[in-house]
């Protein structure tokens, strides 16, 4: 996917505040760091930390999830342009074939 159709977001759900909550404040903000590096470099969380590394896989599930959605959802958005445009360069071919 091009650069300029890429997401430039994505999706947490409120599910895993409960795991960050037994995070430390420091800890919580590696763990946002990560997030943001895997959503934006595809760069995986290096830490020793197991607490950290199942919660970051928790918010890596949620990601990938996003992600593909969102690829669904331009590849249906791209179909149905194109069923559009072809079916208005069908109509504007039988004007012009109708003399009209």
């Amino acid at each position: 996917m091009e650069e300029s159709k890429e997401r430039q977001g994505f999706t947490i759900y409120h599910s895993l505040k409960e795991s960050v909550e037994h995070l430390e404040n420091e800890e919580a903000g590696i763990l946002l760091k990560a997030i943001f590096d895997y959503s934006i470099e595809g760069k995986l969380l290096q830490s020793t930390d197991r607490v950290l590394l199942i919660t970051f896989s928790m918010a890596k599930g949620m990601i990938d999830l996003s992600k593909e959605r969102y690829k669904e959802r331009c590849r249906k958005n791209k179909e149905n342009a194109e069923k559009r445009w072809a079916k208005e360069r069908e109509e504007k071919e039988r004007r012009e074939k109708g003399g009209g």
